[in-house]
């Protein structure tokens, strides 16, 4: 069992591949369903859309009304982000900043769909947009791994350390970082930045292989996402799944 998102980014990096300095991360932490919700708004919005930018930006002030509602805010904001003007732009930033917290994620959305739109303008070429569950930072995806200790074994501060040299070590040889790892019964729950044009199970797989050197503790299967972080009830559900599939 390798529960990936690997699959996809093969063909993501297969697409992309060739032009990674038009690939802009998106290095916030929201929820995929919302960044789904938002993307298929916006998307049918701007089809029938048939203001021009001065009218929509004349419709910012709405933004800050109490008489408007979320819905109409979640419309102004997303048309405010077609318009490629850095007044637009800047009205979006603002609203940002205020903090409003119904619609924080939204206009985060709303605001990168615009850095994307006055950037293609100003440098007169396309760029892609990649966004995840988990975010990235600095042009890197974040990843969250899950690996657990075999049957039989136990872990161990030894191991603990074993698992932290070993990963840092190869993370640090693929430009990745290792953000946290947290120890949970048998479980190590990884977070880390890589590269997109990094294959995630060879990564991986090497850094559990390092890790057998000192004992063969690890069990070779793990599970690595980008959608959302796990919590321990779920990569329990998982492994189970996966052990009683096995004594089948």
């Amino acid at each position: 069992m390798e529960n990936t998102d690997e699959n996809i980014n093969d063909k993501l990096r297969e697409v992309l591949g060739k032009m990674p300095d038009k690939l802009k991360i998106f290095d916030g932490t929201i929820d995929i369903g919302l960044q789904l919700e938002y993307f298929e708004f916006s998307s049918g919005l701007k089809k029938k859309n048939t203001l021009s930018g001065d009218e929509i930006i004349a419709l910012s002030p709405e933004l800050y009304s109490k008489d408007a509602g979320v819905d109409r805010k979640k419309e102004i904001l997303v048309l405010l982000s077609s318009v490629d003007r850095p007044e637009a732009y800047r009205i979006i930033e603002k609203f940002v900043d205020a903090g409003d917290r119904e619609l924080k994620n939204w206009a985060i959305l709303a605001f990168q769909e615009s850095v994307m739109l006055l950037e293609a303008s100003l440098l007169e070429e396309t760029r892609v947009f990649l966004s995840s569950g988990l975010g990235g930072r600095d042009g890197k995806l974040r990843y969250q791994l899950v690996i657990a200790v075999k049957e039989g074994y136990e872990m161990s501060d030894y191991r603990e350390k074993i698992i932290i040299n070993e990963f840092e070590t190869e993370l640090k040889a693929k430009k990745s970082i290792l953000e946290k790892i947290e120890f949970t019964g048998k479980y190590s729950i990884i977070e880390a930045l890589v590269p997109f044009d990094v294959n995630l199970r060879e990564l991986f797989r090497r850094a559990i292989r390092e890790c057998n050197r000192y004992g063969n503790f690890i069990d070779t299967d793990f599970v690595v996402t980008n959608i959302k972080r796990l919590e321990i009830d779920e990569i329990e559900k998982i492994f189970t799944g996966r052990n009683n599939q096995e004594k089948q």
